[in-house]
């Protein structure tokens, strides 16, 4: 009879280790059916903002077509020639004397023996 007991006794601890485990094993299981929920969560908020930042890489990308085919030629210039290079060197001279003035306004003529005074908006004669 002790014997028996003493027996009933190592079952009865064993049956318990083991619903202890068990319980912790149910415990770790939750856990990570919670991560795992978490995780595919994130994953999902991801998605949801690789869509849009995709959307708004699309929609930057035709913007920049649509500028880049808006903007037109204002100016052309050509590689500089001898000729060029000769009559800026003769306006450069000292005997080099400009016919005309150009302002906002109009084309002022020059003519021997008149100058512009700072002071005076126009033309004066010496």
């Amino acid at each position: 009879m002790i014997e028996k007991e003493r027996r009933l006794r190592e079952v009865q601890k064993q049956f318990d280790e083991m619903c202890s485990e068990g319980a912790k094993k149910k415990q770790e299981a939750e856990m990570v059916v919670a991560t795992r929920a978490r995780l595919l969560q994130v994953i999902n908020e991801g998605c949801v903002r690789i869509e849009k930042l995709e959307e708004y890489n699309k929609k930057l990308h035709n913007r920049k077509l649509e500028l880049k085919g808006n903007i037109r030629v204002f100016c052309r210039v050509r590689p500089i020639l001898q000729s060029d290079i000769e009559v800026m060197l003769k306006k450069m001279s000292k005997d080099y004397m400009p016919t005309s003035i150009q302002s906002k306004q109009k084309i002022v003529e020059l003519k021997k023996n008149k100058g512009y005074d700072p002071k005076v908006e126009d033309l004066i004669s010496y």
